[in-house]
């Protein structure tokens, strides 16, 4: 993964980063860990917050946010992280998260919500695609 590219993506489609509210889908560095040690994820929430980002993290084995997150919301489900947010960022292929039922789960997101799925891990159903702009890495 590009380190950079869901930021990058996030500032083209959003001008003003401090008016958004963010959904962080996944912080440990890999599915099947609980470490958020050299997590990208981690790495970009803080950068998001220190953009003026509202955050809304969800990880289905993070039980509480390092102190260096303290400003982020952690969410106990995936469709409470996503039910405001204006963008949602999969970090973390976790299968709860990829597996998930989006078809249900997109009934509740606003209009135009920007998906960044920098694993190109989702399957998004097609009747989505008018609710949802979806931007996935290695994909035009």
């Amino acid at each position: 993964m590009h380190k950079e590219w869901p930021l990058r993506q996030l500032e083209a489609a959003f001008p003003h980063l401090d008016q958004i509210k963010v959904a962080l889908l996944g912080l440990t560095y890999k599915p099947g860990t609980d470490t958020l040690r050299r997590s990208s994820s981690v790495e970009l929430c803080s950068n998001l917050i220190s953009r003026g980002c509202v955050v809304y993290c969800y990880d289905p084995v993070v039980k509480a946010l390092p102190a260096s997150l303290a400003r982020a919301v952690l969410s106990s489900t995936l469709a409470e992280a996503i039910s405001h947010a204006d963008a949602i960022i999969i970090m973390t292929p976790w299968a709860e998260i990829t597996q998930a039922d989006w078809t249900e789960l997109l009934q509740g997101v606003k209009d135009g919500t920007v998906i960044i799925d920098v694993n190109h891990a989702l399957c998004l159903p097609q009747s989505s695609s008018r609710k949802v702009r979806y931007l996935a890495l290695g994909t035009p």
